[in-house]
């Protein structure tokens, strides 16, 4: 994980709780059509209080940008997947469950 939030975002990230896990099944541009199996771990993290957002040196390759924005916008940006935008504000509900199912990729 912290390969990654280097890579992406530039910063390294104290890794707190697990939030969410989910089986997401991506679309692969293949003849014939197929999926991909993806086991996806959310966790809670924390970022230095100096950071700003922005890119990595190595974001992925479909990453457009990094935002920060209150919870309660969250329904106004598209994010893939697209059950991030329903369980990410959800994080703080005690009741939440944990793993989400299975979904699968919808595009944008």
């Amino acid at each position: 994980m912290q390969r990654e939030c280097l890579e992406e975002i530039d910063t390294r990230v104290e890794i707190r709780d697990m939030i969410a896990v989910a089986d997401f099944l991506k679309q692969r541009s293949t003849v014939p059509e197929m999926r991909r199996h993806v086991m996806e771990f959310l966790f809670l993290c924390h970022l230095p209080a100096h950071y700003h957002p922005h890119n990595g040196p190595h974001p992925d390759k479909h990453q457009v940008d990094v935002v920060w924005m209150p919870m309660e916008q969250m329904d106004q940006i598209r994010l893939f997947p697209q059950y991030l935008s329903r369980c990410i504000p959800a994080y703080q509900d005690p009741n939440r469950p944990v793993y989400l199912g299975i979904h699968r990729d919808e595009g944008f």
